[in-house]
């Protein structure tokens, strides 16, 4: 892959004009960080060709958001993207698609969530919109989508994982710069924070248990926000 980026890919585009679009190397599961796309990024001919490392979500239950630290931190000028997920890749038949599965859309906050806080600069689900089977695919591949398509009855119902990632895609803008924050005194809740180009504070949190929280947001040494998160639930604040 390195010898070939750096002798044909890239030079191919750079002759045709073509170097404004972004490469990606890997494209596939945690477990291949750093290793695989270390050859192609640590070559100056061919790392001049590529913008940054896409990444799968398939072995994160095995493999720790470690790996992305390690990667970033030896390649801190290539983005890490994660650029494919999907829920029901695992099971096979009508368990494919899971209409009203919560625990899909929890699934998919936590990744985010828990991404969006190694480095990677966004998340992209695999398949926005597929039919009641979750197809149609060429290779038999069944899988869930926040979409779900009922050509029958000439309706389509949204998923819990849309509203999910709606979380996401409505109020962390573009331009928007990942920030630390921390979560002390449950082991439920999770969080993220951004700053937005607006001067927005932006915090995503999932409360994964069966209790609502009472939590306080801690900004700077003393100002606090007050509130509660109700069981099973994501939600949103933004301030200033």
């Amino acid at each position: 892959m390195r010898d070939w980026i750096k002798t044909s890919l890239g030079p191919t585009l750079s002759a045709a004009g073509m170097r404004r679009l972004i490469l990606m190397v890997d494209d596939f599961n945690r477990d291949t960080l750093p290793w695989y796309p270390m050859p192609m990024l640590e070559d100056p001919d061919s790392s001049q060709y590529i913008d940054g490392t896409a990444v799968h979500w398939y072995s994160d239950k095995w493999v720790g958001p470690s790996v992305m630290d390690e990667t970033h931190s030896f390649f801190p000028e290539k983005f890490l993207l994660y650029t494919e997920a999907c829920e029901g890749w695992d099971v096979t038949g009508p368990e494919s698609v899971s209409l009203g599965s919560w625990n899909r859309a929890e699934n998919y906050v936590h990744s985010i969530l828990e991404n969006s806080n190694h480095h990677s600069t966004g998340w992209v689900d695999w398949n926005l919109a597929l039919d009641m089977s979750g197809g149609p695919n060429w290779a038999g591949n069944y899988v869930d989508a926040p979409i779900i398509i009922n050509a029958v009855d000439d309706e389509f119902y949204k998923q819990p994982t849309y509203y999910a990632m709606g979380h996401f895609s409505k109020f962390v803008l573009e331009g928007s710069v990942r920030v630390y924050s921390s979560v002390s005194g449950s082991d439920s809740l999770e969080s993220v924070a951004f700053h937005d180009p607006s001067g927005a504070t932006v915090i995503v949190l999932l409360n994964r248990g069966e209790d609502s929280l009472d939590i306080s947001v801690l900004h700077g040494t003393d100002e606090y926000l007050n509130f509660q998160v109700p069981a099973k639930a994501v939600q949103t604040i933004l301030y200033r």
